[in-house]
Order: C-alpha cells, then structure tokens, then sequence
C-alpha cells in the first residue's frame, strides 16, 4: 500500500464533489426537517451544561478510546503493509497541520500550501534578469517583471510602479557622477 492512499479518502468521491452533494442535500430538506434539526442544535449546548462531572467525564472517556482504536485500526493496517515508521510519523503530522488549518477557507489553504511548495521547490538564486526595460512616461529603468498581470496581457510598456502609467510627474534626476557611473556600468577595472 503506497502511503499516499492513506492520505486519501477511501471512497472515489473527491472532496469537491462531496461538498457539493452535502451542499445540494442541506439545499433539499424540507421546512420541517431543517427546523426539527436547528431545535437538535439549539438543545446541544444545554444539555452539555446539565451534564454532571461523571457525565463529562464518561464522554471524554469514550472519545479518547475511539481515538485510541482509530489510532491502533491505523498502526495494524500500516504494519501489514509494510509502510516505513517515517511515513507514519509523516501522516501523523499531516493530519495535525490540517487541524491547525481547521479555521482557514479552502482556498486559503491551498494557497498558502501551493506557496510553500513553490518556495521549497525553487532554486535559492533568483535571477530575473537585466533592469532593460524603459517606462514610455517617464523614461525610468525596470525590469521586465516589475509590470502588472494587465500590463503584461496588454502588452503595455508602462509600468505603475514608477509614475503610475504616467499619472505621476516626476521630477528628472541629476546625472550619475562619472565614478560611479564607471563603478554601475562596470567600466572601471580597478
């Protein structure tokens, strides 16, 4: 058994298609059954503050023995498929993340775990080139990158960094001093 089999859900249902089953099955219920079920939600949290200290303690007992039996069903299945102890220990660490991620949207999730993945996976250099391009308003230096998802789209060689598209007038600058011209452009071999 490949490790990541257990990372998905048995069934060949997808996430995406079972919340929209859930989605259109909460949608369908009738007047009726959506109100006797808010009433069942609506008695929870009174019956919890009703329930003694044995009570309590007995619904606490029985969750942790089914977490205890979820755990050794996990362990008995592994060990039978021969699943090295570090893939275990990986699952295990997988399933707490996602529970540290409980609050955060879907999307969120995905965005911030396709980011790491990016980061962990791209070379430490970055290299993005030479600063060639020219704003057409106002003449400053970019690099190509430093353009707009639209600018790029449009073909636009204005950029909205330096004079907002031409909106902004900005003052020309002084010349360079030649020795640090010399230093910048690299003709000074000393």
């Amino acid at each position: 058994m490949d490790v990541s089999e257990l990372l998905r859900p048995s069934n060949t249902e997808t996430r995406v298609q079972r919340n929209k089953r859930r989605r259109e099955e909460y949608n369908n219920v009738t007047d009726e059954v959506r109100n006797e079920r808010n009433k069942q939600r609506r008695k929870r949290p009174r019956a919890m503050k009703k329930e003694t200290d044995e009570q309590r303690n007995a619904r606490n007992q029985r969750r942790r023995e089914r977490r205890a039996e979820k755990k050794e069903t996990l362990l008995q299945n592994t060990s039978d498929s021969n699943v090295p102890r570090d893939s275990i220990q990986m699952i295990r660490r997988e399933t707490f993340t996602t529970k540290a991620f409980a609050e955060v949207g879907t999307r969120t999730r995905n965005k911030i775990n396709a980011i790491k993945l990016d980061f962990a996976t791209r070379n430490s250099v970055l290299n993005i080139g030479l600063p060639d391009q020219e704003c057409i308003h106002c003449e400053a230096i970019m690099w190509k990158y430093e353009r707009t998802k639209q600018q790029e789209l449009t073909n636009s060689w204005g950029f909205s960094l330096c004079c907002s598209e031409g909106k902004v007038e900005l003052p020309k600058l002084r010349e360079t001093p030649p020795e640090l011209k010399n230093l910048l452009d690299g003709s000074d071999q000393a």
